[in-house]
């Protein structure tokens, strides 16, 4: 049986991770709906891959998604913060779980920025 060349298996991963990155976008996208909120996938209709996970009707609020087999926070929220634009960052993460219990989807954000949330949500709620 012939082995696989790594930069073959680097291939294979960076797409299944991609997948899996999209996959949670759309489960995100998803629960938000549930809550009210409308939301989609932002680079499916921006078409750019330096724009923000998603664009739902919080606007001040930008989240970075990921599902990662361990967290690594202060990397996330760097990310966030460099892409929010003003907003508030937000990181919506979810860890691999097993198959008879799935994680569920952590909302992670610098507690300085807790009056700036509360006030996006706020005024998303009053102007519905």
């Amino acid at each position: 049986m012939e082995k696989k060349k790594p930069s073959e298996q680097r291939r294979r991963q960076g797409r299944r991770n991609r997948e899996k990155g999209k996959e949670g976008e759309r489960e995100v996208c998803h629960l938000l709906g549930k809550l009210g909120i409308r939301a989609r996938r932002a680079q499916q209709f921006r078409g750019s891959v330096d724009s923000h996970d998603i664009d739902s009707d919080l606007h001040m609020v930008n989240m970075e998604v990921k599902w990662t087999r361990s967290p690594r926070f202060y990397e996330y929220m760097a990310q966030a913060r460099l892409d929010a634009g003003g907003r508030v960052p937000l990181v919506v993460w979810r860890g691999n779980g097993t198959a008879h219990k799935p994680a569920r989807w952590l909302g992670v954000f610098d507690l300085e920025d807790l009056t700036a949330l509360y006030e996006a949500l706020k005024a998303y709620y009053e102007n519905r």
